[in-house]
């Protein structure tokens, strides 16, 4: 009679324990270069599968690869007490400075910077189950980070600063089921946070500033959830655009230009909750004089409805337009708290 309970609790067990996400970045480092192996590719290429490939020094590197069969973790130790180690790519004619291909591969305390340009992305992902921990990347002018058919990834706890004409930080394109936590970026000169085709991504706790487009942009994405995060001094602050079912809550958007939020193109079904979104303004020059625009709240339809979205009990201050509605059926704005804008 207590044998079924047994094995149940048993089961649940071992279910409860298994990890979250399929890589394990706090193990001890297996092999050391430059002191087992000379170089990281080497490491990469010879060390026994799922080794923590730990740098005891900083390195200048070209181009790397971690391959679809050699899974392995790079952790930077850096020199002096610095946790982290400094990557310079010197080539400039590869594609990424790492290429993951690998499931259940990660990366984890390391400083990345890109020398010469034409890198596509400093790191490229098309794998699953890979984790990116404390990684700073400056001056690249292309991708940051960008994942590509790939599932249960996890950016989390990265310094993105970034400075090139289409350089989106973080891009995740068909990347079902990420996890994008804790992460600061700056001074990308075009989308902070770029999810496409990617159902199920939770974005939370992430500060996004200085980016000429939106700090985070959703298109084509079913339940995203983006809670908690702070974006200021961007081109727009958060938009949907052919998405459905997100759950947008507690972001602080403020100093934005065009929109701290917008619904628009099918962008339907969402709830927008508790957010405060406040000093939306943008003032252009105009052949009479200057051009104010600015929307604290913005809904609007060009091919597909826009509906079915529930904004309630939000913070809409001092912004240039507290709210903008054109082409609206069945949305649902109510108990928010629309204080001292312009319109």
């Amino acid at each position: 009679r207590t044998l079924v309970p047994l094995l149940g609790l048993i089961l649940l067990l071992c279910i409860t324990s298994t990890p979250v996400r399929g890589v394990d970045l706090e193990r001890p480092v297996d092999y050391w270069v430059p002191d087992d192996y000379g170089t990281i590719q080497d490491a990469i290429d010879n060390a026994p599968i799922h080794s923590v490939i730990g740098l005891s020094r900083d390195l200048e590197t070209t181009a790397m690869t971690i391959d679809l069969d050699r899974p392995m973790v790079i952790r930077g130790q850096g020199t002096g007490g610095v946790t982290t180690v400094r990557f310079v790519n010197t080539v400039g004619t590869y594609d990424y400075v790492f290429d993951v291909t690998a499931d259940h591969s990660g990366l984890q305390d390391l400083i990345i910077e890109e020398e010469y340009y034409d890198i596509e992305a400093g790191i490229r992902v098309e794998a699953d189950f890979v984790g990116i921990n404390e990684v700073e990347m400056h001056g690249f002018d292309e991708r940051g980070i960008w994942a590509v058919g790939s599932s249960d990834l996890e950016v989390s706890y990265c310094y993105l600063d970034l400075n090139g004409p289409i350089a989106d930080a973080i891009i995740l394109h068909t990347s079902p089921n990420a996890h994008i936590i804790g992460n600061t970026i700056t001074s990308s000169l075009s989308t902070g946070i770029d999810l496409s085709y990617s159902d199920d991504v939770i974005i939370e706790l992430n500060e996004i500033s200085n980016c000429e487009d939106d700090g985070v942009h959703v298109y084509s994405s079913e339940r995203a959830t983006i809670r908690d995060n702070e974006i200021s001094f961007c081109g727009g602050g958060i938009e949907l655009s052919w998405s459905s079912n997100a759950d947008i809550d507690g972001n602080l958007i403020d100093q934005c230009e065009s929109y701290g939020l917008l619904l628009w193109n099918g962008a339907s079904d969402n709830l927008v909750t508790n957010n405060e979104i406040t000093n939306t303004y943008l003032e252009t020059a105009g052949p009479f004089g200057p051009i104010i625009t600015g929307n604290g709240i913005k809904i609007d339809k060009i091919d597909q409805p826009t509906e079915n979205n529930v904004v309630k009990r939000n913070l809409i201050q001092d912004n240039y337009v507290g709210g903008y509605v054109d082409i609206s059926d069945q949305n649902y704005i109510y108990l928010n708290d629309f204080i001292d804008n312009t319109e």
